[in-house]
C-alpha cells in the first residue's frame, strides 16, 4: 500500500520533468472559482434541495487555492486574494481570552455591535463570541485533539486570531491557511509533516441565519475551528474528509442544534455519488455535488456510533501518514477489530435502514428519527426504482432507464456510491446482475425487511455462472425488500478517472422455490441428516449447498464416474439448506434437513 510520503516523491519527480506544471492552471483556477460563486450564491441545484444550504464553508476551497497559488489566474488570485491575507481593520480593538485575540472595530462596514452590557470595555457581541471559541477550545483539547500551531507574532501575540467583520449575508465564516511549519509543536507524541498555521474570520452581523445569533457563532466556531484544528494535523487531506468530519463535529460539541441536518438530503438524493466525492479535475464532474463533503458526515457518526467518538481523532492522526480511505481501514482493523469495507457495507444498509430500533442492530443511529424527519426528499434515501414482482421477469438496465427527475433510473454510479432498489413481491425471487464492462467492481446487497418484528436480514450476492446473484427462498419471512447496487471500489489518494459503470439486473422466480424440490430419479439419504448424506440416482459434475437466506456456504466439484456421492455437513448449523446439483443435461435441487 503506497503512502501519502510515497505519492509526494512521485509527485515531485513527475513536476521535475514538466515545466507545464508551474504555469496558470486555468481548469483549476475556474473550477475554485466557480466553487466559490456557487457558495456565494447558495445555489443547491446539483443536489436538488428545495430551499438553499445556508452555511457552506469556504475553508478547503481557500486551502487548495492557497496550496496552488502559483498556478492560479489573475482573476483567480483576485477572487482569493481577500482571504489570503489578514485583514487591515479600521480602528483596529482587540480583545484577547486565554487562547484567542479578537480583532474587531466599532465603526465602518465592519463594526460589530457596541453594547457592553458589563461596561468593561469589551462589547458583548465579542465576549460572547469568546466565551463560546473557549469552550470549543476544551471540548477539543479535553478530547486530546493537537490544538493549531502557534503563529508566533502574527496578529500581535501567539494567540489564535479571530478577526470580526462584515462578510456578507450567507458566510458565516472561515479559516485561512498561513504558513507551513511541518512538525507541530503542540503535540508531543505525533510527527507531523505538513501542520499550518491559520487564523479565522467571523462575521459581525449574524441576523440573517436561520438560528439565533449564539446557536449560529457555535456551530459556527466547532466547524471552523475544528479545520485549525486539522491543519495543526495535516493540510494534505481533500475536502471529502476535511468538510464531513467538521460537519460531524458541530454536534459533537454543541448536539442538538442540528444545524448539520440542512446537508443530509446531499447523501439522501444522491447515494450513487462517490461518498469521498472530491471535486477534482480527475472526477470529470466540474463543480457538481459539492453538498457531498457535508452530508458525509453521516458516514463519519455512523463509524463513531459503532465504534468510539475518538476514531475520529485517530484516523485523522493516520492521514498524516496515509490517504483517507487506508486511514480509516488501518484505524479500524489495528483498534477495532473491522475493516473499511465491512463497515462501508454496514453503512449502506444503515441509511435505508434509518432506525433507532435495538431490533435493526448493527444498522442504525441513536438520532435516526430525527435524521428521517429533517429530509424534505423521500423521507429517507430516495429509490432509483420500485419493483413489484408478481412472476413475470422484470429487467432494469442502469444504462437505458430514463425519467424526469436527477435521483430516478440515471446511469450513473460512482466509486464508494450505490444504487437502491425497491422490491416487493408475493412469491420467491432471485435477481441477477451484471455489469456491462468485464472486470467491473460493482456488488450487491438484498436486504430483506421483517416489518412485524422489526428486523432485517443482509445478503451479499454472489457471483455464480458470470452473474451477481441473490436468492429468495422464503418470501413469506419477510415484508419488504431492497437491492443495493454499489461500487465499493476506491483509489488510495481518492483520484480516479473511472467516473461511472452501469448495469443491467433481472429479477426472476427463484429456482429454489419449494416446488422445485421433487426428483424421483434422485435420492438423498439421509434426510434429515447430522454430519454427511449421500446423493445416488444421477451423474452431476458439481453441487452447492444454499442456506436459507440465499448464501452459497458449501459447493464443489463431483466426480461423474461415482455411482454414490459423500457430502460432508459436519461444520454447518442445524436448519434447512437447498442441494443444487448440476450436470450437463441441467439442474436438480433437493431440500436438505441438517439436524445434529
Amino acid at each position: 500500500m503506497k503512502t501519502k510520503l510515497q505519492y509526494l516523491l512521485i509527485l515531485i519527480l513527475f513536476i521535475g520533468y514538466s515545466q507545464k506544471s508551474f504555469s496558470q492552471d486555468i481548469e483549476l483556477s475556474n473550477r475554485l472559482m466557480n466553487q466559490m460563486n456557487e457558495i456565494s450564491n447558495q445555489t443547491n441545484k446539483n443536489i436538488g434541495l428545495d430551499k438553499p444550504v445556508t452555511r457552506n464553508c469556504i475553508t478547503s476551497i481557500l486551502l487548495e487555492a492557497k496550496k496552488n497559488w502559483d498556478k492560479l489566474t489573475p482573476q483567480a488570485k483576485s477572487v482569493f486574494s481577500p482571504y489570503a491575507a489578514r485583514p487591515v481593520i479600521t480602528n483596529e480593538l482587540i480583545g484577547c481570552s486565554t487562547n484567542f485575540c479578537f480583532h474587531y472595530t466599532l465603526s465602518g462596514a465592519d463594526a460589530v455591535p457596541s453594547i457592553d452590557a458589563n461596561s468593561n470595555g469589551f462589547p458583548d457581541y465579542v465576549e460572547q463570541m469568546a466565551s463560546v471559541f473557549e469552550n470549543v477550545w476544551t471540548q477539543y483539547q479535553t478530547r486530546n485533539y493537537t490544538m493549531p500551531p502557534l503563529d508566533g507574532t502574527a496578529g500581535g501575540t501567539s494567540k489564535y486570531d479571530v478577526y470580526i467583520g462584515d462578510l456578507g449575508s450567507g458566510l458565516y465564516g472561515f479559516v485561512s491557511p498561513e504558513n507551513v511549519i511541518g512538525n507541530n509543536p503542540q503535540s508531543a507524541s505525533l510527527t507531523e509533516a505538513d501542520a499550518m498555521t491559520s487564523w479565522m474570520g467571523m462575521n459581525n452581523n449574524y441576523s440573517w441565519a436561520p438560528l439565533t445569533i449564539l446557536n449560529t457563532i457555535k456551530v459556527t466556531a466547532a466547524h471552523e475551528f475544528f479545520h485549525s484544528v486539522q491543519f495543526g494535523t495535516t493540510s494534505s487531506n481533500t475536502n471529502f474528509i476535511s468538510e464531513a468530519t467538521a460537519a460531524w463535529s458541530e454536534d459533537e460539541i454543541y448536539p442538538g442544534i442540528d444545524d448539520n441536518f440542512q446537508y443530509l438530503s446531499s447523501i439522501f438524493s444522491t447515494p450513487d455519488v462517490a461518498l469521498n466525492y472530491n471535486n477534482s479535475s480527475l472526477d470529470g464532474n466540474g463543480v457538481a455535488y459539492n453538498g457531498h463533503w457535508y452530508g458525509a458526515w453521516i458516514f463519519f457518526r455512523y463509524l463513531s456510533e459503532k465504534t468510539n467518538p475518538d476514531i475520529i481523532r485517530q484516523i485523522y492522526t493516520n492521514t498524516i501518514t496515509y490517504y483517507e480511505i487506508p486511514a480509516i481501514d488501518n484505524t479500524l482493523t489495528a483498534t477495532y477489530g473491522t475493516n473499511f469495507n465491512t463497515m462501508f457495507k454496514n453503512y449502506l444498509t444503515s441509511i435505508d435502514v434509518l432506525s433507532s430500533a435495538g431490533t435493526y442492530a448493527p444498522y442504525t443511529y441513536s438520532r435516526a428519527t430525527a435524521y428521517k424527519n429533517s429530509l424534505t426528499q423521500c423521507n429517507g434515501i430516495c429509490y432509483e426504482n420500485n419493483f413489484n414482482f408478481t412472476g413475470s421477469q422484470l429487467i432494469h438496465s442502469s444504462a437505458t432507464t430514463t425519467s424526469t427527475t436527477s435521483t430516478f433510473g440515471n446511469g450513473r454510479l460512482m466509486r464508494l456510491g450505490a444504487d437502491y432498489f425497491d422490491i416487493t413481491t408475493n412469491q420467491n425471487f432471485k435477481v441477477r446482475c451484471l455489469p456491462t464492462l468485464a472486470g467491473s467492481p460493482i456488488q450487491t446487497i438484498l436486504l430483506k425487511y421483517n416489518l412485524t418484528t422489526g428486523t432485517v436480514t443482509k445478503v451479499e450476492g454472489q457471483l455464480i455462472g458470470g452473474f451477481i446473484e441473490t436468492s429468495v427462498s422464503d418470501y413469506q419471512n419477510y415484508n419488504a425488500y431492497t437491492l443495493i447496487v454499489y461500487r465499493p471500489d476506491y483509489v488510495a489518494n481518492n483520484q480516479n478517472s473511472l467516473n461511472s459503470e452501469q448495469y443491467v439486473f433481472d429479477i426472476t422466480q427463484n429456482v429454489l422455490s419449494n416446488e422445485s424440490f421433487n426428483d424421483d430419479k434422485i435420492v438423498v439419504y439421509p434426510n434429515p441428516c447430522n454430519f454427511e448424506f449421500f446423493i445416488e440416482g444421477k451423474s452431476f459434475n458439481s453441487y452447492q449447498l444454499i442456506n436459507s437466506i440465499g448464501q452459497i456456504v458449501k459447493n464443489s466439484t463431483l466426480d461423474e464416474n461415482l455411482e454414490t456421492q459423500k457430502i460432508s455437513v459436519s461444520d454447518l448449523s442445524d436448519g434447512i439448506y437447498y442441494l443444487k446439483l448440476s450436470s450437463l443435461n441441467g439442474v436438480s435441487n433437493k431440500k436438505i434437513i441438517v439436524k445434529k
